[in-house]
């Protein structure tokens, strides 16, 4: 199972028990950082925007 596919495994059970604003995070190429000796996480505080007003996710917005 792809990292991303876990994540979202994760997502819905969360979002079941918290219901609310949720943006999504995730892997924006798993292939390359599979491939990669180093792994690097970025963790963005200010993602989670309560005046937003739906669901969304950030991987899917780096993709378009």
């Amino acid at each position: 199972m792809l990292i991303n596919e876990k994540l979202s495994i994760l997502y819905k059970d969360w979002q079941q028990k918290h219901p609310g604003h949720f943006v999504a995070g995730g892997v924006v190429d798993e292939d390359m950082y599979k491939g990669s000796d180093a792994k690097i996480l970025f963790l963005f505080k200010e993602v989670n925007d309560t005046a937003q007003q739906e669901n969304w996710s950030l991987v899917q917005l780096m993709h378009d």
